[in-house]
């Protein structure tokens, strides 16, 4: 036998089992039926790493766990986990160390009830489990079970009902996580009515008991119950009136924005815990009230302390954030780790908006949800509200309510702008025709003065461009003395003070500091001077000193007059430098000022409409930067604004490409190099660039045949014009790299890999996305070609460098972690793939659509980390989900179907020799 431990007697007696080993709460642990004498902080230590399986368990808690109220060392828990590995046998490698950080346990577990069959199994204390309908519920006499509602992880439901028939609901908690969210629920109602607060859009709290065993709470019950279940098969709610769905999410924002006011986020909004009531007051005939706010946390406020209702009563903020939340409904920075807000809430109402107006409650925000909400301005609030950002939220939970509730006011006042400027419209109209009329009216009498007006006209005219003329070549003056005195001699170290021998970098740098003492009456000239310079800079690849340089010209352009768009045109030159220096979130506001900026002076630009559709690519916001661009390529004239329209040709196929939308993406990449061809020639590196891309392009669809002629001839352009070692030359040999990587041929991509990473680490430095990308495909051949100790660290090299800078790319940092997970699987560390496989499945629920390949191409690697723990039930599930995934989207020649086939055949054939 094995030793009896103590459990706490409001827990659920569980049974615990991963391989050959089996846990019972109730104290005994045996492997392969035989018993372990183990100790109390082993026993405990397991159990915390079975309670938390497949996540890290810090050594903190470890230790709060197998020595609790005690001060031990890191060295006696090791020993403690020593022992326990060995004491498991060979299920003891499951126990896996994350350094720096604690132990997870990395196995398939699987947990039942340890109660006999045939009792309602709830909580081990005072027979709640053996309760019956009918009973007497304990510590409360006067009610009896009518039946059981459910069971959760953390808590079990119950409906109650006393001798007048009248029905309650109650809530028992399972382990220290239920305890901990009845006392977080208690205590927050507590709090809210210390701050005179009665929310009545939330379920209150009708009593409770945390004094002793078993815990409960107890609230009214709601028969027609909650959201989901009220709707039923969703007919219910698309029957419904859109006014009646609106005021159900109103309802809701309401209460929630009650919550906001006294500090509290819910963090947990969902249809399950909204529960609908009948009510003859309402609007519509229904009430919506929001409850467990057992999932919230309140901040740390004053009222709470005087209290007493610290964190240690209601939780704290990890404990709040670890558990709970549906992952349909929690904000993509909640999924990624973050702490929830009150910004993480707004993005579940504006899923919740969108779910009720589409009339169901499955449905994902996904792109081109905007098909579903027909009307434009409810589209804009679920934009607003769901935003990916949460800086993009710029809404709280109270506005959108007003926004709800004011629908049809808004819908008026858009429709009597719509028809005020069409009235406007109408009056310009008439005007030019009175004007037509009074100009042929006034015509005879205006002839008597044509010869008079005319001489005044041409003497004006003449003084206009003397004038002009004396200001231009002042302006001209001044720099060309700034290029011969500040810059030129600042070149030559005998006149320049400079010594030894200057570089061009060192005489700009010297001359730019000059600019503003030169140009000091003449601040037009400064900013033309300052755009040469910072366009200098640029082109050297030092975003950061370009962005400096235009940020001096932006100050005085501010002061000039008679140029009402001069600001915001350096908003734009900022916009482009900002989005390649990185920095794509000062890129997207400094796009912002530009586009405010041009319309102010009235005037539309493009090219700052194309600039924004850049960074929305760069942040993987790939629909939005095509239905920007779609409209500037239909409107733009090849004639007469070339390179504008390649430009957005460009990234519209570059877009449609993340979108994989393959065939709109193949055409507009092919009209992109017709534009190229003529407007820069055959031979020019633009032109190459998009020959290049193309073959890229087509290396992932699978038309390797076709790919190779455009990558071929890209680099021929490139070798003749650039040189074979400039860095945009590699380009095209990184494709062919790639294609090797299709085909499965190692060597040949290792070969064209290496130079590569060497060229661009020594040229463009580490932290460039090409480094990051050659280091990342070369770690993955090099594993592939089993070369364990070569691979691994270029992938610690890749996994550091990605993880500053993919900061602020969360989309496009997908496809890094999918091959990451990768590497990690032909090296067979599952612990490591997961992790990876963790963080590429948050970024595909915030960026990518539920049919896109990435997706499928996930389930593959999901498949293959199933098999290498040997759980082939997952993999099958898996690998089917990825073939039809694929299928879709590439036919059946694509390389990218041979893998689900080999990961079948694998799993078949692993099936067949444990059958034997």
């Amino acid at each position: 036998m094995g030793m009896d431990i103590h459990r706490p007697d409001h827990d659920l007696p569980m049974l615990w089992r991963f391989g050959r080993v089996q846990l019972d709460e109730r104290g005994t642990v045996s492997v392969g039926g035989e018993a372990l004498a183990l100790d109390r902080s082993g026993f405990e230590i397991l159990l915390a790493l079975l309670r938390h399986v497949g996540e890290v368990v810090t050594k903190d808690e470890l230790l709060a766990a197998g020595w609790p109220g005690r001060v031990v060392s890191e060295n006696t828990l090791n020993k403690a986990i020593s022992r326990l590995r060995h004491a498991l046998d060979a299920d003891g490698e499951a126990i896996r160390v994350v350094y720096g950080y604690g132990y997870r346990l990395a196995a398939q577990v699987h947990v039942k009830a340890a109660e006999v069959a045939g009792a309602v199994e709830i909580a081990q204390a005072d027979g709640i489990d053996r309760l019956r309908s009918g009973d007497s519920l304990p510590l409360r006499p006067q009610w009896r079970l009518d039946r059981w509602l459910g069971k959760g992880a953390s808590s079990a439901v119950a409906v109650g009902r006393d001798a007048m028939g009248e029905a309650r609901v109650f809530k028992f908690a399972i382990g220290e996580t239920g305890l901990r969210g009845l006392r977080r629920e208690v205590a927050l109602t507590r709090y809210l009515a210390e701050m005179a607060v009665d929310p009545a859009g939330v379920v209150p709290l009708l009593g409770w008991n945390l004094t002793r065993t078993p815990f409960f709470t107890e609230m009214p019950f709601y028969p027609d119950g909650d959201l989901r279940h009220w709707a039923g098969n969703e007919q219910r709610l698309k029957s419904l009136p859109q006014a009646a769905r609106l005021d159900l999410c109103a309802q809701v924002c309401e209460a929630v924005a009650e919550l906001h006011a006294t500090g509290i986020v819910h963090k947990d909004l969902k249809p399950d815990n909204l529960y609908l009531t009948a009510d003859a007051d309402a609007p519509h005939g229904w009430r919506v009230l929001l409850g467990d706010l057992g999932a919230g946390e309140a901040a740390l406020s004053p009222q709470l302390a005087e209290l007493g209702l610290t964190r240690s009563l209601i939780g704290t903020v990890d404990e709040a954030s670890s558990g709970g939340g549906s992952p349909l409904y929690l904000a993509p920075e909640v999924l990624a780790g973050q702490a929830a807000t009150q910004q993480s809430d707004v993005y579940s109402l504006g899923m919740l908006l969108y779910q009720l107006l589409a009339g169901d409650l499955r449905r994902p925000l996904a792109p081109g949800w905007e098909a579903d909400i027909g009307e434009p301005l409810l589209r804009e609030d679920i934009a607003l509200a769901a935003a990916v950002e949460p800086e993009h939220r710029r809404i709280d939970a109270r506005g959108l309510a007003q926004r709800l509730r004011t629908l049809d006011n808004r819908l008026k006042e858009r429709q009597a702008a719509a028809q005020e400027a069409e009235r406007q419209r109408l009056r310009d109209t008439q005007l030019q025709r009175l004007r037509q009329r009074w100009r042929w009216g006034l015509a005879v009498s205006l002839s008597l003065f044509a010869g008079f007006a005319v001489a005044l006209w041409m003497f004006l005219r003449a003084e206009a461009a003397r004038l002009q003329a004396e200001h231009d070549q002042r302006r001209a003056q001044a720099v060309q003395t700034f290029l011969a005195e500040d810059l030129l001699l600042k070149a030559d170290p005998f006149v320049g003070g400079v010594p030894g021998d200057v570089s061009l970098r060192q005489a700009i740098d010297a001359a730019t500091e000059t600019v503003d003492t030169r140009f000091a009456s003449q601040p037009e000239s400064a900013v033309e001077v300052y755009h040469s310079i910072a366009h200098v800079y640029s082109g050297w690849g030092d975003y950061a000193r370009a962005i400096e340089i235009f940020q001096r010209a932006r100050v005085l352009a501010a002061g000039l007059k008679g140029r009402p768009s001069a600001v915001a045109e350096i908003d734009l030159h900022l916009c482009n430098e900002m989005r390649m220096a990185g920095d794509v979130v000062a890129a997207g506001a400094a796009c912002v000022a530009a586009r405010t900026g041009f319309d102010a002076a009235g005037v539309r630009s493009d090219e700052t409409t194309v600039a924004h559709a850049k960074v929305m690519f760069e942040t993987g916001d790939w629909a939005r930067a095509v239905g920007a661009l779609d409209p500037v390529v239909e409107r733009t004239d090849p004639e007469r604004a070339p390179r504008l329209l390649a430009d957005a040709l460009w990234f519209r196929a570059l877009s449609l490409r993340k979108l994989a939308r393959y065939a709109e993406a193949d055409a507009s990449f092919k009209r992109l190099m017709e534009v190229q061809r003529r407007e820069y020639g055959e031979e020019s590196p633009m032109t190459a660039w998009a020959l290049a891309d193309y073959g890229d392009f087509l290396t992932e669809v699978g038309r390797f045949d076709e790919a190779m002629p455009a990558l071929e001839m890209a680099q021929t352009i490139f070798d003749g014009t650039l040189g074979p070692q400039h860095p945009d030359s590699l380009s095209p040999g990184y494709s062919v790299a790639e294609m090797h990587l299709w085909k499965g041929e190692w060597s040949q991509a290792i070969a064209l890999l290496e130079p590569r990473l060497v060229r661009w680490r020594e040229v463009l430095g580490t932290q460039h996305f090409w480094t990051l990308y050659a280091l990342t495909k070369l770690a993955l051949a090099e594993a592939e070609a089993g070369h364990v100790q070569k691979a691994q660290p270029l992938l610690d090299e890749a996994r550091a460098v990605g993880h500053t800078l993919l900061a602020q790319y969360h989309a496009k940092s997908a496809s890094f972690h999918a091959n990451w997970a990768r590497t990690f699987l032909m090296l067979e560390r599952a612990d490591d793939a997961a992790t990876e496989l963790q963080i590429l499945e948050v970024r595909l629920h915030a960026h990518f659509a539920p049919d896109h390949p990435l997706r499928a191409t996930a389930d593959c690697l999901h498949a293959r980390l199933a098999l290498l723990r040997g759980d082939r039930v997952t993999a099958a599930s898996h690998i089917a989900t990825c073939r039809n995934g694929l299928g879709m989207h590439f036919p059946a020649e694509h390389p990218a179907l041979l893998e689900p086939a080999s990961l079948q055949a694998r799993l078949e054939s692993e099936a067949g020799v444990h059958g034997q």
